[in-house]
């Protein structure tokens, strides 16, 4: 890719730089726990980040940012300095490209003190441009890896589990569990995605709020997977699995979705820690799909825990999960997917942050792969009385415990403006000291009330549609180098 290279030594004199967007954002502390004794070694800064990968520069979706704002050689510096600016500890990033990892990020993270993980999500010959997945970094003047896994959620032994599964488990070729922590690129040898990982990613979001893009989705979204799963969605039916709903075996076996686990050890203080960086799968038609990828990031990380320390490991090991959920935290205004939303200020709870956060996914939920039918779909009786959980793990959305509720968006288009993304944190080993302000106007990230008094809460309230209700204009920009805002937490470990 050109101008990597080049990219790393410009990179060394960004110190010294000013530049809008790192001097705009501060951390901001929490009032309880700004009160109490700092101890700087028991602090952890968490980052997490989707960095936009370039190829979904080139299709037309961000046709609102001039071009010479989209081009890589413009938004690379940018996305360098503001990595850098928030000197993080463990850093989540999506949509990173196989080069951009090992040619720009791996090399110049490392100079700066880091090592780091890829996972590609994208596979095969069907790959459109380079293929692009999940980084994870962590310092390692302040961590020492002990077994780092990589894996496809289509590689989770499931329950229920998948019509015609050759039950992989998590010592398949597509997934590895190592002591050693290797920084090269991993690219493992499962089939090709069924469609493009993001591909009309920005276009098919607006389908979380009324636009007449969203309309067409459920269309788009069927199309592009009928072709490629009708052999398997027949296999299915003679099998009796699924009921009518074949779709939703046919998108989960073949999205190539997953994560990077490592188990740290604290240097300061001996313990270790879970650190894990993920990107579900974007399509808003297929809320169930994405709830059952996070029952599997949940289920594998359980069982990473205690194959390494010990059956109850899941309540004892602190455990970091962060990275581009494509969920909502609730949603207030219908659309095509969702006609009809339960009544209270909640709205709808999405089904993966409600399992992320209530650790259970009942079958009544809309999300739940026994209640979710798109068109032409019967229920799924595979998941009939069956709950989804988070198999144990405890967590709760860093932002949320510090502020009573999450940003009202990580992301901001022409089309769709919401909260996507999330540093999921384990509250009883941690306590929240502060985090990144977001650049518009939120009341709560400066814990302060608005000028017409009314407080945050009520300002949140108010926000039922971030595209309407939030003053954000759309980015990528000349300020901002990606379609989503980054999100960072320094983290207290509690003794």
């Amino acid at each position: 890719m050109p101008g990597l290279r080049s990219s790393v030594g410009s990179a060394r004199t960004m110190a010294a730089a000013s530049w809008q967007l790192a001097r705009g954002r501060v951390f901001r502390p929490v009032v309880a726990a700004a009160a109490k004794k700092q101890e700087p070694r028991r602090t952890i800064n968490v980052m997490t980040y989707n960095i936009l990968a370039e190829k979904y520069t080139l299709g037309g979706w961000h046709s609102y940012c001039p071009t010479q704002h989209l081009k890589w050689e413009s938004r690379r510096a940018r996305i360098l300095e503001e990595i850098e600016s928030y000197d993080s500890d463990i850093i989540c990033l999506q949509e990173v490209e196989a080069g951009v990892f090992s040619e720009l990020l791996q090399p110049w993270l490392q100079q700066r003190g880091y090592r780091g993980h890829f996972q590609a999500r994208q596979y095969g010959e069907n790959v459109q441009g380079a293929p692009e997945g999940v980084a994870l970094f962590y310092r390692t003047s302040l961590f020492e890896p002990a077994h780092v896994h990589e894996f496809t959620f289509a590689a989770v032994q499931t329950d229920p589990p998948a019509p015609l599964s050759p039950w992989l488990s998590s010592s398949s070729s597509s997934s590895s569990d190592t002591e050693d922590t290797s920084t090269t690129a991993l690219v493992a040898p499962t089939p090709a995605a069924a469609a493009t990982a993001r591909g009309p990613n920005v276009r098919l979001a607006t389908g979380f709020g009324a636009s007449s893009a969203a309309t067409a989705a459920p269309a788009v979204a069927s199309s592009s997977l009928s072709s490629s799963s009708s052999s398997r969605a027949g296999g299915e039916r003679r099998l009796g699995r699924g009921g009518g709903n074949s779709e939703f075996w046919s998108v989960f076996t073949r999205r190539q979705e997953g994560a990077i686990l490592a188990l740290l050890r604290h240097r300061p203080s001996k313990r270790l820690l879970l650190a894990g960086v993920t990107h579900l799968f974007w399509n808003p038609a297929f809320p169930d799909v994405k709830a059952f990828q996070a029952a599997a990031l949940c289920r594998e990380a359980a069982a990473f825990l205690r194959r390494h320390c010990g059956g109850s490991a899941a309540q004892e090991v602190p455990v970091v999960l962060a990275g581009d959920f494509n969920s909502l935290s609730r949603k207030c205004v219908p659309d095509v997917f969702d006609p009809k939303l339960p009544r209270g200020p909640e709205g709808l709870v999405s089904g993966v942050y409600a399992l992320m956060t209530r650790g259970r996914l009942p079958p009544d939920h809309p999300d739940h792969p026994a209640s979710r039918r798109r068109p032409g779909e019967t229920a799924n009786g595979d998941f009939r009385d069956v709950t989804l959980t988070s198999s144990g793990l405890r967590l709760a959305s860093a932002y949320c415990l510090a502020h009573g509720r999450d940003p009202p968006l990580t992301t901001r288009t022409a089309t769709f403006a919401g909260c996507l993304d999330y540093i999921f944190i384990s509250p009883q080993h941690f306590e929240i000291e502060s985090t990144l302000e977001l650049p518009y106007d939120d009341p709560s990230s400066s814990y302060s009330t608005s000028t017409e008094g009314r407080s945050s809460r009520s300002w949140y309230d108010s926000v039922r549609d971030p595209l309407s209700d939030v003053a954000f204009t759309p980015i990528p920009d000349d300020v901002y180098p990606s379609d989503h805002l980054s999100l960072a937490a320094r983290l207290r470990l509690k003794d």
